[in-house]
C-alpha cells in the first residue's frame, strides 16, 4: 500500500478512484480550483489513457500496435512511432535485453515495459492541460506520477505487522 502525504496550498484537493483502468486501479488526486474544474480533469485523464491504450495494447487484436505488427497499418501514429522509437534506443543501450519482442526474434511485440510508463506521462501532460488544475498525483497499479508539486510518497513493508510505511 502507498500512502501520500502532499503539501497543502490555497486550491482544493479532489480525490477519484478508479477500477478496471489498464487492467488494474488507478488513483488520481488533482488540485484545482474549484471541484468541477478536478472532475473535467479526472475525465480528461480517462479519455488520454483510452486513447493511448487503444493505440499500445498488445492483448487487442484490432490496437493500433496489433494492426501495424500484422501488416494493417503501414505507417504508425506519433504516439505508436514514439513507443517504437523509445524500445529501439533502449534495446541499444541494454544490448538487447530490453526489447519489444522480449520472447525473441519473430515473436509477438510486446511494449508493456516502456508502454505503461509512456500512458501515465501522457496522462500527466493530460491533467496538467485541464483549465483550473495546478497539481497531480497519478497512481496506476503502483506506478505514481506527481506534477506540480512534491510529494512523499511512502511504501508500507508488507512483512511487518503494524504496517507502518516507510517515507521516501
Amino acid at each position: 500500500p502507498l500512502a501520500l502525504a502532499v503539501s497543502a496550498t490555497r486550491d482544493s484537493a479532489q480525490h477519484f478512484s478508479f477500477e478496471h483502468v489498464m487492467g488494474t486501479s488507478l488513483d488520481l488526486d488533482v488540485w484545482a480550483q474549484t471541484p468541477a474544474h478536478a472532475e473535467r480533469a479526472a475525465a480528461a485523464v480517462l479519455t488520454e489513457i483510452d486513447r493511448l491504450t487503444a493505440i499500445l495494447s498488445t492483448r487487442d487484436p484490432e490496437s493500433e500496435i496489433s494492426c501495424y505488427a500484422d501488416g494493417r497499418v503501414a505507417h504508425p501514429s506519433v504516439d505508436l512511432a514514439n513507443m517504437l522509437a523509445a524500445y529501439e534506443e533502449w534495446g541499444r543501450s541494454t544490448g538487447g535485453v530490453l526489447s519489444i519482442r522480449p520472447a525473441g526474434p519473430g515473436t509477438a511485440l510486446n511494449v508493456d515495459a516502456l508502454g505503461k510508463a509512456y500512458i501515465l506521462d501522457r496522462a500527466a501532460d493530460a491533467v496538467m492541460a485541464s483549465a483550473g488544475v495546478t497539481s497531480a498525483v497519478i497512481n496506476i497499479g503502483g506506478d505514481i506520477v506527481v506534477r506540480g508539486r512534491s510529494a512523499e510518497i511512502a511504501i508500507a513493508d508488507p512483512h511487518a505487522s503494524d504496517r507502518k510505511s516507510t517515507r521516501l
